[in-house]
């Protein structure tokens, strides 16, 4: 017996069937002890036919746990009616306390698996912070939704805090300003170009997917594109020249990919509206993501090809037209000669 009531309170055992065992008081005893006291999920023993419990109805009666919503049915045992319901202890009370219990079990098992499933984040800010020698690998920056991740996401959201604190133009509600302009947290202050922020938009796309998301390139109409939207004269030394359009779409998050950290889209949230969220760039610099040269220097690249595409188109067209004009003039002089003679 000892080793099956051992089984049942580590095993987490509500019901305990022991049929027509033969117990002796000790074992009795056991069983109301563990009732009484073990940590587990028992509250209701079955016994058959043992002649122990009805030896024991006096002490039973008086030293068992019914404000724990304990059950002992207990049948064919010598016991008086009145002492077989009352150890059924089929009550309110008794109800009352089963249902608080489950309701703390199911607490419990809700925190075990929380703290589970937070295991590989501990375990990274452990050997993050951790006393050693040596310095660990470097970690993704506080802007990265890795750092949002329950249980560690507290050092990203003060450095956010200390982000609007510096550029309070990013922190009223619906507040969306141009990133021109980001002051760091040494009070230096970063300008920002086209370049720089289409580098950040790339580099914040890189980001997302890294983490997860699924990633959709559109136009303003919401259709897919994959071309540089280019007029002529839009380039002018590697700048967006006012009036004039070169540009990739824009982004979307779509279905499919890994959900954001809840902390992450309290920030910067919902989540189909990340892609858009200045402040989200802003933070990036802060956090210190520094524009990629080599994005940069690709992206200056493709739109110088693509305006000589459409310079050599332009003018190819222009080359077409005046053609046509000279063969309009010149049939204009033959009609001439024949109609006005």
């Amino acid at each position: 017996l000892p080793q099956i009531l051992e089984a049942v309170v580590e095993g987490g055992v509500e019901r305990l069937l022991l049929g027509n065992a033969c117990l002796s008081m000790a074992s009795v005893r056991d069983i109301i002890d563990v009732l009484s006291h073990a940590p587990g999920a028992l509250r209701y023993v079955d016994i058959i036919g043992c002649k122990a419990v009805g030896e024991m109805e006096q002490e039973l009666v008086k030293n068992f746990p019914y404000a724990r919503g304990c059950s002992l049915e207990a049948p064919d045992c010598g016991l008086s009616g009145q002492a077989f319901e009352r150890l059924k202890n089929q009550t309110d009370v008794a109800r009352d306390a089963l249902q608080r219990e489950e309701e703390r079990r199911r607490r419990t098992a809700d925190m075990v698996e929380k703290y589970i499933s937070r295991q590989e984040v501990f375990e990274e800010f452990a050997a993050e912070n951790c006393s050693r020698e040596l310095p660990p690998d470097p970690t993704s920056p506080l802007c990265h939704p890795w750092r949002w991740r329950e249980g560690i996401e507290w050092e990203s959201q003060w450095a956010f805090k200390a982000f609007i604190q510096a550029n309070p133009r990013f922190g009223g509600d619906g507040e969306n300003p141009c990133l021109d302009i980001v002051t760091l947290e040494d009070g230096s202050r970063r300008e920002l170009d086209s370049n720089a922020r289409y580098a950040l938009q790339q580099q914040r796309n890189a980001i997302l997917e890294e983490w997860g998301c699924v990633m959709e390139s559109l136009d303003e109409e919401g259709e897919e594109v994959g071309e540089w939207d280019c007029e002529e004269g839009a380039v002018d030394g590697g700048e967006i020249m006012p009036g004039k359009s070169c540009r990739p779409g824009s982004f979307r998050i779509v279905e499919g990919g890994r959900p954001l950290p809840d902390a992450f889209l309290k920030t910067f949230g919902p989540q189909e509206e990340v892609v858009d969220n200045q402040q989200f760039l802003g933070f990036m610099v802060w956090a210190g993501v520094e524009p990629s040269m080599e994005i940069i220097e690709k992206m200056r690249q493709e739109r110088e090809v693509e305006v000589l595409r459409v310079r050599q188109q332009r003018e190819a067209y222009e080359r077409a037209w005046h053609k046509k004009m000279k063969k309009f003039t010149a049939l204009s002089e033959v009609a001439k000669k024949v109609y006005d003679a």
